[in-house]
């Protein structure tokens, strides 16, 4: 049972790097007759990313002449609104009455929760996420022109009593794609008392740890998805980066190595999110949908960046 169970794997394997390679071409051609130089900090974040698999700086690193508190105020207004409504008085009412149970509930998505999941051409979200400045540095990583996955605004409720850890509290590797860039804004400080990730960046691929858990794609066993395996806890805690910053810190990371999320123990924690991937994304439907003010001209990043 082993050896096919191996040999499924390895299959496995070997056809989505065929899927990978095949249905990226396309994209891979029109960057790179495309592409736009990159700014030092751009390439410098694009060098991290290939070597270490992260990235963390200010948000006025990227954007600057008053852009940054620009969207940053917008973010601010977003949460403003959402934290006088009566949807986030009742989830923070079912996290405490869930508090110790499976599932997702300590955290609030504003725009899941208050939308509908529906966004405009001139949402904050989506102007950030399509920016020139942001598809500079995701699409230079991934040598082609990249999806918008997703996009959110989180809110980690707290509680200083601890419970068992749960769902992307546990180590686990993100998997609709060979690799995935997240982006982390931070609307408030972050460190260990409001849930802070953790990352191990040498289990990537081609990594000394690459073997703490497989690369697997698509649906596939829980066990696979959350590794129990002593070996995670036992290792040398310099091998561990935990990404803490101030309001305004931007973090860029490959969630295809293992990472997790923290516990928010005495504060509440506030950060926007976006997810890359690309063309051969098993993961083809957007977790968020488009109003219709769209036209799209494909030739153009951020627009490809939608469809």
């Amino acid at each position: 049972m082993k050896i096919i169970n191996y040999l499924n794997y390895r299959v496995s394997s070997f056809l989505y790097l065929l899927r990978y390679i095949f249905l990226n071409l396309p994209q891979h051609f029109f960057y790179l007759i495309s592409s736009k130089k990159k700014n030092s900090i751009e390439d410098q974040i694009i060098d991290n990313l290939n070597n270490n698999g992260y990235h963390i700086c200010k948000l006025d690193d990227i954007f600057q002449n008053g852009e940054s508190k620009h969207y940053l105020d917008k973010f601010h207004d977003i949460t403003t609104e959402g934290y006088k409504s009566e949807i986030f008085k009742k989830k923070h009412e079912q996290y405490i009455q869930n508090f110790d149970k499976s599932g997702k509930h300590y955290i609030f998505k504003f725009i899941d929760n208050l939308s509908q999941n529906t966004l405009s051409k001139n949402h904050p979200l989506i102007e950030f996420g399509t920016s020139e400045k942001i598809l500079n540095i995701i699409n230079g990583y991934f040598k082609l022109h990249s999806k918008l996955q997703g996009t959110e605004i989180w809110h980690t409720f707290f509680s200083d009593k601890k419970n068992q850890l749960m769902n992307a509290q546990r180590w686990h590797r993100d998997r609709c794609d060979l690799n995935i860039i997240k982006i982390y804004l931070y609307l408030n400080d972050v460190d260990e008392e409001n849930g802070a990730m953790d990352f191990i960046p040498n289990s990537l691929r081609n990594k000394k740890y690459q073997n703490l858990s497989k690369f697997s794609f698509g649906n596939i066993e829980p066990w696979k998805v959350y590794p129990n395996d002593h070996r995670i806890n036992n290792l040398d805690k310099k091998e561990i980066i935990k990404f803490i910053g101030k309001k305004g810190t931007i973090v860029f990371v490959n969630t295809v190595g293992l990472h997790r999320g923290g516990r928010a123990l005495k504060k509440e924690r506030l950060f926007c999110m976006w997810s890359y991937v690309t063309p051969a994304s098993l993961s083809r439907k957007k977790k968020f949908n488009l109003a219709n003010d769209f036209k799209f001209d494909l030739s153009k990043p951020g627009n490809y960046a939608l469809k």
